[in-house]
């Protein structure tokens, strides 16, 4: 067994990944984290994408209820002496998919 006494934290992994997000909660500062889902689970995550913010800031993306952002995110684990930490951080932001609207009948 290792002794962790005097280690802050020791990285175990970086994954860059492709993925889907369902919008949870967002926040319109930079540096606030988003909570989104996976499917899975709920994250938080930054998103430093300067592209994507320009674009928020022109007012050329709107949001609404089960509005996804398709992105490369980036994913950082650590190793500390109460368990594992993993914090997400969206890289880019590729696609802004909204649920289809629909048509009434009549």
């Amino acid at each position: 067994m290792s002794n962790w006494s005097g280690i802050i934290g020791v990285i175990v992994a970086l994954v860059i990944l492709l993925a889907a997000l369902l919008l949870s909660r967002l926040f319109f500062e930079r540096g606030r984290k988003w909570r989104l889902s996976n499917g899975a689970q709920t994250i938080q995550a930054e998103i430093v994408d300067a592209e994507f913010w320009a674009a928020v800031d022109a007012s050329d993306l709107s949001f609404a209820k089960e509005d996804y952002l398709v992105c490369r995110v980036r994913m950082d684990q650590w190793l500390i002496p109460s368990g594992l930490r993993t914090e997400y951080l969206i890289l880019e932001v590729i696609e802004h998919l909204s649920p289809p609207k629909q048509v009434p009948l009549l």
